[in-house]
């Protein structure tokens, strides 16, 4: 075994991140306590809403074609805002808020020392931007085909 190899990974992975004395052990149950929470809260609280205000199912479909047609729309040459802000604006989600309490809690339960440290944030946020824009193609595709499928649909009037 190469004992150069060995010293240069186990350097890397000791001085790349440090994780601060148990705060993301002790922060990951009650993330996804919260994550899951969320998921329920939201559940009952639609079923709720569509129970008693007579709301079809089919309400669910109207949504998608109107979300589909804010970024089918995006795509033309006149429009100067993101693909995704106007579906955001329509939903009333605001991306600072969650954007800040991510960066605190990752700003206070790890720390990257050296130049190591610092290359590792970067090419972690490059990842991230890369991930957002292929989440964004893949979701203005699926978008225009269903524009597409619903506009050529025979029953539509």
């Amino acid at each position: 075994v190469n004992h150069t190899y060995i010293h240069t990974y186990t350097y890397i992975h000791t001085h790349t991140c440090y994780v601060g004395t148990g705060h993301l052990e002790t922060l990951v149950p009650h993330i996804v306590l919260v994550l899951c929470g969320e998921v329920v809260v939201d559940w009952i609280k639609h079923a709720f809403i569509t129970k008693f205000n007579d709301i079809t199912p089919d309400i669910y479909q109207k949504y998608k074609a109107i979300l589909s047609r804010d970024l089918a729309v995006s795509r033309h040459r006149n429009v100067h805002s993101e693909h995704s802000d106007l579906v955001s604006r329509r939903m009333g989600f605001t991306p600072l808020p969650l954007g800040c309490l991510v960066w605190q809690t990752v700003n206070q339960s790890l720390t990257f020392p050296g130049i190591s440290g610092k290359l590792f944030l970067v090419v972690g946020f490059l990842c991230l931007v890369t991930m957002k824009v292929l989440i964004g193609i893949c979701l203005l595709g699926h978008a225009c085909k269903y524009r597409q499928a619903t506009d050529t649909s025979p029953g539509r009037s």
